[in-house]
């Protein structure tokens, strides 16, 4: 779904997809600087946003979230927040201000990387330039700081992508180390699955998605490979593109019926996927 341009149902290198309670599918539309939506076919419902600063505006936004929740989660990149919109697309608000004075007095500057959000509405989000994570309240309040530059377990170098499992624990794509680290709800480490051997050779960028049976979805947008890995972190799947017109995974999430959404800047589209646990390209379902 999609092809270049700004028009209607139109994208120019979207980064990042979701899916809402209505089954419709949001597209972080980053070089148009808006979200645009298809429904369940991939057929074009509308879109709302375009550049600015204003709480309905955005500067390139790199992510959108939306789960089961009646929300949507915009991580606007450019504007250095995270808004929070109804599922029409209304604003409701600021709700993770990193250039407000408080933030910036208690985190100095913040590089967002990715984020998720919880059932409950609390925030984890990444911080490229201090290799951490920071946790956030449904009201934007800052509840915890963890890690920083390091190999050691619970430390990050260049931390992009999170995806939230049911317990409230966090997968963390902690790109400059090579791997994917799991922490519990109580930010402690758990586990970490090493990408050294894939082909997820990014240092930088890397999204993540999280399926309700627990496998997890990596994306690298410099190498476009898209990788899906068991719960227990074995890879089932991993598909390289064969050249640039090749997909070229840049944001990923699962969709109600449990397939894949692939969000692909380079092609400006977004391709929905049924895979088979081989290592060889899926099968393309919605281009």
């Amino acid at each position: 779904m999609g092809r270049f341009g700004v028009g209607h149902g139109e994208l120019s290198g979207p980064e990042g997809v979701a899916v809402d309670a209505k089954g419709r599918i949001l597209v972080a539309d980053t070089g148009n600087h808006r979200i645009v939506r298809f429904d369940s076919t991939g057929a074009y419902i509308d879109q709302f946003g375009g550049f600015g600063h204003e709480e309905n505006r955005f500067d390139r936004p790199t992510a959108v979230f939306a789960g089961n929740a009646l929300a949507i989660w915009v991580l606007d990149r450019g504007n250095a927040r995270i808004v929070k919109f109804d599922l029409e697309g209304r604003p409701i608000g600021v709700v993770v201000d990193l250039e407000s004075e408080g933030l910036r007095q208690r985190l100095g500057i913040v590089e967002p990387g990715g984020f998720d959000v919880d059932a409950g509405g609390r925030v984890i989000l990444t911080d490229v330039v201090g290799d951490r994570v920071l946790e956030f309240d449904p009201l934007g309040a800052l509840l915890s700081i963890r890690g920083e530059f390091g190999r050691q377990r619970g430390r990050f170098a260049d931390p992009s992508g999170v995806a939230i499992d049911p317990r409230g624990g966090a997968w963390i794509a902690d790109g400059g180390n090579r791997r994917l680290q799991h922490l519990d709800a109580s930010g402690a480490f758990m586990r970490a699955d090493t990408l050294a051997n894939s082909s997820i050779k990014g240092n930088r960028g890397l999204a993540l998605a999280l399926h309700p049976g627990g496998m997890i979805a990596v994306a690298d947008p410099a190498t476009g490979t898209l990788e899906v890995r068991s719960e227990l972190g074995v890879p089932l799947v991993t598909r390289r593109p064969a050249d640039k017109k090749d997909l070229w995974a840049s944001g990923v999430a699962f969709d109600r019926a449990g397939r894949l959404l692939v969000a692909d800047a380079r092609n400006h589209r977004v391709v929905r996927l049924v895979f088979v646990p081989r290592d060889v390209p899926g099968d393309v379902v919605a281009p």
